[in-house]
């Protein structure tokens, strides 16, 4: 038995866990001794201001599973287990088919000498607080569509009040701007750790021009 969780849920549509609940779960596992595990394949590695999103919530899980970002673009997934857990596992137990390609493996330390550099996480948490404010604006300008703003660091979810995230999705992308849509009302932007200023203001330029269109 186990407890399993996404601090911050991607593919359902940018929700942002509570550090109340966190807090519930990691006590109520431990009086039953039983695993608290994150699933942070989307949200850790740096995509929401720190390292791992659970330093976030000050909730330390047993089992954390990570990837996407963890070979910088190649193939690559990683568990990490804590001394209480890793104890039950001996070598061999836990396999991968494409596991310990060295190519991936030299990517993924490149990604953990990034991280560990206290400054790329500053200027995360610093381009988060510059989207932020943006999305904030956006919010303001078209409140009678735009139903929440939600999301953390480079991880951020706009709802709307009407099913229109795929029209506004395609029409970015003609743009030039690549977004995608977790819910037919809900859009998704995940910028890259290494996006520019310039570049958050340019593709902030196409979406406030695609609403004015969409919501003409």
């Amino acid at each position: 038995a186990g407890v399993i969780v996404e601090p911050v849920q991607g593919e359902g549509g940018v929700y942002v866990g509570k550090k109340e609940f966190f807090k519930f779960l990691r006590e109520e596992t431990k009086k039953r001794k039983i695993p608290l595990i994150f699933d942070e394949i989307q949200s850790g590695l740096g995509r929401c201001g720190e390292t791992f999103c659970y330093k976030i919530f000050k909730t330390k899980p047993d089992i954390l599973t990570s990837g996407k970002a963890a070979g910088g673009g190649l193939p690559l997934g990683v568990t990490l287990i804590s001394d209480e857990y890793a104890k039950f596992y001996k070598k061999g137990d836990h396999a991968s088919t494409f596991g310990g390609n060295p190519v991936s493996l030299s990517a993924g330390l490149q990604v953990i000498r990034f991280l560990k550099n206290e400054n790329n996480i500053k200027m995360i948490k610093e381009k988060g607080k510059i989207i932020k404010n943006k999305l904030d604006r956006l919010q303001k300008f078209f409140s009678d569509k735009i139903k929440e703003i939600r999301g953390v660091g480079l991880i951020w979810g706009i709802e709307f009040k009407n099913n229109v995230a795929s029209i506004i999705r395609e029409k970015c992308i003609e743009k030039g701007l690549i977004l995608n849509d977790a819910r037919k009302n809900i859009l998704r932007i995940l910028p890259p750790a290494t996006i520019k200023k310039s570049e958050i203001d340019s593709g902030f330029k196409i979406i406030e021009d695609v609403l004015k269109e969409v919501f003409k």
